[in-house]
This record gives structure tokens, C-alpha cells and sequence, in this order.
């Protein structure tokens, strides 16, 4: 076989194709030099730790809720406390090719994507994360990573100035439908604090769970839908709240999320009141730039605390914002970022870039 060539599957001969590694610079039609582009895979979540009860488990689940990974055509149920069948079977979430909302299950399929998604990883000259356990399941694809944390633009968050009940404590949680395991050991701590707190009015932005609010008034819960992107900053300025709250189950999975709803609510001078998981653990210190919390009762105590004190809502919050003003600012992050890029091409194409 003449050199350079290969033997593809299904006996017929062709060159290889180029990766980004094997590109030369080469002039172009008005004699300047052409570099080949530096390409940076970017990866915001764990794909490969999606908890079954995601509904994106469709499209990306490989492995069952102890992280072991599932055989090809696989079927996978679920018990819940109190809502079991009569002959004590579980619930099946999912069964193979089976289709929903979401996408169609295969397992098998899944795999090969994930297996895909490694590959232009492992391709890339270098890989951005949000965070450092993120940046460990990266560096097991590619060497090269660089942790650029999520970050806000301070100016794109506006508070208005909107007449409220004076005897109501508005509460948010803004998210989508991944955090379903995150909500359901909290599902009896939500009713307790209603029945504790009865001036709480529960704010949702995002989505309903509505075995969550089952045993609240429902005058006390005021929903949201999600808006378009470019009207985001604007609604939820507009939710007026004073408490964030952020569920947050300790899984592989969360433990690479980034702790952008305590930056977001930070920016308004909201205190979050987060699950003692994920990024939460290490970005707030309990009781000085937010609270932390490990069990229902927890919640219910904490969340208490902040319903009946304004003062310590106040204090909490401008401590938060602070904290994400020094760290999380993009203007302030993105200058390393930047030099990243740069030493990057430098390293890859040999040249500077004006600063």
C-alpha cells in the first residue's frame, strides 16, 4: 500500500482525513499566511454521571444511580417511598427504545455518543471547564485545561422597585427539570416550612414540581415560565425575592455544576440559602457570605431564620455580593481567560497577539 494511504472499513482505500494537530499554515489567495484555527473544546457538565431521574437521561444516560454502567438494550426502575404498585414492583423509567419527550432511550447508543464526544475532546488543542472537578474528568480526555468559573456581568442585573404585600417573605428558586432528584428528599421539608412559616409566598421560575407544593396553600405559590434568553435578566429582576434557595443533591454530577444561581441572586444583594454539595460547599462560607444546609430539618431551620430576620437577609446578601463582585465578575475573570487564549496560539500557531 503506497505510504500515507490507509484501508478503510468495507475494503475501499483513501487518505486519512487531517486533524487540527496535522494542519499547516499555507498562503492564501492575497499571499497572506492562513493559520488553521485553534480549537477549544468547551464542557459545562459531567455528561456521563446524568442521574436517571433527569429526563436528558434519554439522550445521555449510560449508567444507573450507583454509577455503574448499564448493558446495551438495559431496562432501569425506580422505587418511591409511598407510591409503590400493589405487588411491590418498581416504577420502570426507562425501557429500551423507548420514546419520550425527550429523545429516544438507548443505552447502547448513548455510549457511542459519549465515546464520540471524547474523542473531539481528546482532539482539541485545549479544553475549558467551569470548575475544578470538572477540570479532573477533563484532564482524563486532554492534558490541556484551563477552569474559567461561570461568571456575571453585573450590568446586565436590574432592581425595581415594586409594591409588595408587607407581610409576605418571597422565596425563589429559579431552574429546570434536571433538578427532580434534587427537590425529592426535600419534598416533606417544603410542607413543614409552609405549615412554619405561613408569610412565605414560594416563587418558581422555571419549572413546576408540583408534588413539591402539594401541601401549600396555592395562593401561596406564585409561578413563572421560562422567558426567552435575551428576557431573563429582566424577569427576574422583576420576581422581587428575598430569599434564594439552591437544592443541590451530593452526586458526581452536581459535584461539577458551578454555583451560578448564588451568583445571580448575589448581584441583586439576595442571600442564598444552598444545599452543603456541589460548588456551594467551598464558595460559601455558612453564615457569612450565605447559609448551607445537609438535611430537611436543616433547610427548614436555616430557611426560618432568614424568613423572620431582614436585618440578617441584608447582611448575608451584601456579604454575597461582595464575594461574587471580587470573584465572579466577568470583566474581572475574563482577563486571564484571555491570556490563556493567547499563550495558546502562541504555543500552537508560534505567534503573538496585541494584547
Amino acid at each position: 500500500m503506497p505510504p500515507g494511504m490507509m484501508r478503510a472499513r468495507g475494503g475501499r482505500v483513501g487518505k486519512p482525513k487531517p486533524g487540527p494537530h496535522d494542519m499547516q499554515p499555507k498562503p492564501n489567495l492575497y499571499g497572506e499566511t492562513q493559520h488553521p484555527p485553534v480549537i477549544v473544546y468547551d464542557m459545562d457538565d459531567d455528561i456521563e454521571q446524568v442521574s436517571p431521574l433527569n429526563p436528558k437521561f434519554a439522550e445521555l444516560g449510560t449508567r444507573d444511580a450507583d454509577g455503574r454502567l448499564l448493558d446495551p438494550c438495559s431496562e432501569l426502575g425506580i422505587k418511591f417511598d409511598g407510591r409503590l404498585d400493589i405487588d411491590d414492583q418498581p416504577v420502570y423509567l426507562w425501557r429500551h427504545n423507548q420514546d419520550t419527550p425527550h429523545g429516544r432511550f438507548d443505552s447502547g447508543r448513548n455510549v457511542v455518543n459519549h465515546a464520540q464526544v471524547r474523542k473531539m475532546a481528546a482532539t482539541a488543542h485545549a479544553m475549558t471547564v467551569t470548575g475544578p472537578e470538572l477540570a479532573e474528568v477533563a484532564r482524563r480526555w486532554n492534558p490541556r485545561v484551563y477552569v474559567y468559573p461561570n461568571s456575571i456581568m453585573f450590568d446586565d442585573f436590574h432592581a425595581f422597585d415594586i409594591k409588595r404585600r408587607p407581610d409576605e417573605v418571597r422565596v425563589l428558586w429559579q431552574g429546570g427539570y434536571s433538578h427532580f432528584p434534587d427537590f425529592y428528599p426535600l419534598r416533606h421539608a417544603f410542607g413543614e416550612a409552609a405549615r412554619r412559616m405561613p408569610q412565605i409566598k414560594w416563587v418558581v421560575f422555571g419549572t413546576l414540581f408540583g408534588w413539591v407544593y402539594e401541601n401549600i396553600p396555592q395562593f401561596r405559590v406564585e409561578f413563572h415560565p421560562w422567558v426567552a434568553h435575551e428576557m431573563f435578566h429582566i424577569k427576574y429582576g422583576t420576581l422581587a425575592f428575598d430569599i434564594n434557595i439552591a437544592p443541590l443533591v451530593d452526586n458526581q454530577f452536581n459535584r461539577c455544576k458551578s454555583g451560578i444561581k448564588m451568583y445571580e441572586a448575589a448581584a441583586l444583594k439576595v442571600p442564598t440559602l444552598a444545599q452543603a454539595a456541589g460548588p456551594y460547599k467551598h464558595e460559601i462560607i455558612d453564615g457569612e457570605t450565605g447559609l448551607l444546609f445537609s438535611t430537611p430539618q436543616e433547610f427548614v431551620e436555616k430557611l426560618d431564620r432568614l424568613v423572620r430576620d431582614p436585618d440578617y437577609r441584608v447582611k448575608l446578601g451584601q456579604a454575597a455580593h461582595d464575594w461574587v463582585r471580587a470573584e465572579r465578575d466577568a470583566l474581572k475573570t475574563v482577563i486571564p481567560l484571555a491570556n490563556f487564549y493567547r499563550d495558546l496560539i502562541f504555543e500552537v500557531q508560534g505567534r503573538r497577539l496585541a494584547a
